[in-house]
């Protein structure tokens, strides 16, 4: 280590053919000499690496919280539209009525920071349209005559069913 930098000295042969003849010797060239400075850090390898992500656009929106944070935020429309195949009985209003105020809220907040999220904006509108639905079908679930429709629609096909084996 000279003046803070570290010398790094090897010899290759010139010739590789082995074996050589006893009486031959070796002939190096000139050291291969390959200076590091003595501050090189492994932050400033991730400099280096941020610095080439950052050139290229696309590279960076990739890497940032504006791509990550709507592609993470995505797992909340997706369970919502999923959650429309399953039976009304076990939507919860309360937690529904959040969802939408909360996407309603967020959708509003994407377009009001700069630069503006379209994507954060698509993923709330995609929960907002989800969770409405789920509104809609709770709503009709339990205050609009739905729950007692499909209970009634039940015992008509188990009537219709015990009839059928009493023939």
């Amino acid at each position: 280590m000279v003046n803070n930098v570290l010398h790094v000295t090897w010899l290759t042969p010139v010739s590789r053919a082995l074996p050589h003849p006893p009486d031959t010797d070796l002939t190096f060239p000139e050291p291969t000499r390959v200076i590091i400075p003595g501050n090189f850090t492994m932050a400033a390898v991730f400099k280096a690496i941020n610095a080439k992500i950052r050139s290229n656009s696309v590279l960076d929106y990739v890497c940032s919280t504006h791509f990550w944070g709507p592609v993470s935020n995505f797992g909340i429309p997706i369970a919502a539209v999923m959650d429309t195949q399953k039976d009304a009985e076990i939507i919860s209003g309360p937690m529904t009525g959040a969802l939408v105020v909360y996407a309603a809220t967020f959708m509003r907040y994407s377009l009001a920071i700069t630069p503006k999220n379209y994507l954060l904006f698509a993923c709330h509108l995609t929960n907002f349209g989800a969770q409405t639905t789920q509104a809609f079908r709770y709503m009709n679930y339990w205050k609009w005559g739905g729950r007692e429709k499909q209970l009634a629609e039940k015992a008509a096909a188990k009537g219709g069913a015990a009839a059928e084996a009493g023939a």
